[in-house]
């Protein structure tokens, strides 16, 4: 679903927001927090009923336009790896990448140390 047609449909523009990530049913009454860091969006939406989801896209180039699905399952170990240490170089922690690539931080440490 685009932004125009959820503009149509009278989505409230924080709902559309959430709607454009993949998470539906969001209220503003809902805890939720976007978070952007090298190039990885971040959605996490707390519902009343104390679900969480989370959605994670990468943004190609500097446009939100440019979004995809972010799916470490989905890459190789070299391209995991590759991008696990281009991101450690740009100030994410190992903590933040473990859970970013549910891995272990030890699994973590010992990627960016090789």
């Amino acid at each position: 679903m685009s932004e125009r047609d959820l503009e149509h449909k009278g989505v409230p523009p924080i709902p559309a927001i959430f709607a454009l990530l993949g998470i539906d049913r969001v209220k503003i009454s809902d805890q939720f927090s976007l978070t952007y860091k090298s190039g990885i969006l971040e959605a996490q939406v707390k519902y009343s009923s104390g679900q969480t989801v989370i959605a994670r896209k990468y943004v190609k180039g500097n446009s939100f336009q440019q979004m995809t699905p972010f799916d470490p399952a989905e890459m190789t170990k070299d391209e995991r790896n590759i991008a696990i240490k281009a991101l450690y170089a740009n100030t994410h922690t190992q903590a933040e990448l473990a859970t970013l690539f549910n891995l272990s931080q030890a699994m973590i440490s010992r990627i960016v140390s090789a």
